[in-house]
């Protein structure tokens, strides 16, 4: 406690808890009316906090918002992944012209390196539509 007034919180805790005041706030509450009004006042605002209806959506939040994450990505899974075969075949393209493998282009090296990097593509998309699936199947809960 200050040497003059109570402090906010020893306010609050008279305002909240009236019966279980230490008997030097009390003394204090008696002998100072700018204190007691304060207590007063957070006892009023306390009390009509607890009147106070919890607020409501008046809609549905969260089929509002599935709604559009379905939309969205129905709307651009062909376009992502036209991209993401172009940004893989690029890739492919500059490392093999990088690496300067002109030799393995022609007959079954060049076959294999082609197939391993669709393989790798594929297994990516389809890690991807996974993990999409399952963000959506956590979200309709």
């Amino acid at each position: 406690m200050n040497s003059q007034h109570l402090t906010e919180e020893e306010i609050q805790d008279c305002a909240i808890a009236k019966e279980a005041i230490a008997p030097v706030v009390k003394a204090h509450l008696s002998h100072c009316t700018s204190c007691e009004e304060k207590v007063r006042t957070f006892s009023l605002l306390f009390s009509s906090m607890k009147e106070i209806p919890p607020s409501e959506f008046g809609f549905d939040v969260s089929s509002l918002v599935l709604a559009q994450l379905e939309n969205n990505s129905s709307r651009h899974r062909w376009s992502n992944f036209a991209i993401g075969l172009f940004i893989a075949l690029g890739i492919v393209c500059s490392g093999m012209l990088l690496l300067n493998v002109k030799q393995l282009i022609s007959g079954f090296g060049g076959y294999l390196l082609l197939l391993t990097a669709l393989l790798v593509l594929l297994i990516q998309i389809g890690s991807t539509y996974q993990k999409y699936l399952t963000q959506i199947d956590l979200l309709k809960k």
